[in-house]
């Protein structure tokens, strides 16, 4: 495997919100976009590509370590966290 960008490490207390991108529209889509939003005013981190499989367990992960989830720019309770 090629890693194009170095391993980035974020401590869950730094981050304001996540924001999901492409999960709607073409259905055909089998990937979305994912931008961690820093409480610091660094630009957004975006992770784009990952595999739409992948969308219940990060959301669930998020929810678990008590990170704001979003739809694009809007917050909603989205699936896949209890």
């Amino acid at each position: 495997m090629f890693l194009h960008k170095p391993i980035m490490y974020i401590k869950h207390s730094s981050i304001k919100y996540v924001s999901l991108y492409r999960l709607k529209g073409n259905n055909s889509s089998k990937s979305f976009d994912l931008g961690v939003k820093m409480l610091s005013d660094q630009p957004e981190i975006s992770i784009v590509n990952l595999e739409m499989g992948e969308l219940k367990g990060i959301i669930s992960y998020f929810k678990a370590v008590k990170v704001k989830v979003r739809e694009g720019d809007v917050e909603r309770d989205l699936p896949g966290g209890e």
